[in-house]
């Protein structure tokens, strides 16, 4: 990081119109939500260093059902464009004063807040860290992106219209500062995120578990 007292901004990007499984952010984990589920796991990096996450903000399209939910349960929220997810990124950044934005997905409710807090804590940082289970040996589920908002505003500039519903799709390159978890194993064919029935009947065995 460079000055001090810069704002660490997270997005957790969250939609009700799954095709794969409709209204998966708002289903039934456990006793709580998805959505719940992944807010608090981002609430707990803070319980490691209360000075690392500035903001935590549900990113959601306009009229999203998961508004309703972050008003009852007093969680910040954005309205951005449905398809447009990197705009939504942007704007919501723009919003809420961000330096770094760490990028969390609203299909992982079992995410690690430990893998979380190394990849804030990873020095040199670079203008974008990335924990991702297809590079790396952690499980689907737990990954999760960290970049610069002047990488974002780049990426918002130079990303075309076919490839916005990727927010760093322009980011990645071959210079990509990746957190090396140093595992002897690879976990990484573990699939621990939802996208399905099947995925949600899968994770509800392991929340029993917790």
């Amino acid at each position: 990081m460079g000055k001090k007292n810069e704002r660490v901004v997270a997005i957790i990007q969250a939609r009700s119109t799954s095709k794969r499984l409709p209204n998966k952010a708002l289903k039934k984990l456990g006793d709580k939500l998805v959505i719940q589920r992944v807010v608090d796991r981002v609430k707990a990096v803070n319980l490691l260093d209360s000075k690392l996450i500035t903001e935590i903000v549900v990113a959601t399209p306009v009229g999203d059902p998961i508004i309703a939910w972050c008003a009852k349960n007093k969680v910040k929220y954005f309205q951005g464009s449905k398809n447009d997810v990197l705009s939504r990124y942007y704007e919501c950044a723009k919003l809420y004063r961000a330096d770094w934005i760490l990028r969390i997905t609203g299909d992982c409710p079992l995410l690690e807040p430990l893998m979380v807090y190394g990849l804030l804590k990873t020095k040199p940082r670079r203008d974008y860290n990335a924990l991702p289970y297809n590079r790396c040996c952690i499980p689907g589920g737990w990954d999760a992106e960290l970049f610069s908002f002047e990488k974002l505003e780049e990426a918002h500039r130079k990303t075309p219209k076919k490839d916005r519903e990727h927010v760093t799709k322009q980011m990645r390159s071959k210079f990509e500062d990746y957190l090396d978890v140093s595992l002897t194993f690879d976990f990484s064919k573990i699939k621990l995120d939802l996208d399905t029935n099947n995925d949600l009947r899968r994770l509800e065995e392991y929340v029993k578990l917790l």
